[in-house]
């Protein structure tokens, strides 16, 4: 399990988005780190949990992060 000081990964799961997105899990701090950020409410839920994303802008590129439960296990894109 991979984590930071607020965050934590399955490293799988990590593994898996680094290979599709090119974007490892902790880079999602930054999308965390006090810039604004836009959090749409979403309806749809997975396995019963609701789903979060996060969006937001890191030195212009816009990232998006989303999650469901307590671990970041959705994925980190640009």
């Amino acid at each position: 399990m991979g984590e930071t000081d607020d965050f934590e990964w399955d490293d799988d799961k990590d593994a898996a988005n680094r290979a599709k997105h090119g974007l490892p899990f902790r880079f999602g701090e930054f999308v965390f780190d006090g810039r604004p950020r836009f959090e749409p409410p979403l309806l749809r839920q997975i396995a019963g949990e609701p789903r979060h994303v996060a969006i937001a802008d890191v030195a212009g590129v816009l990232y998006c992060v989303s999650s469901s439960g307590g671990v970041a296990g959705g994925a980190l894109s640009r």
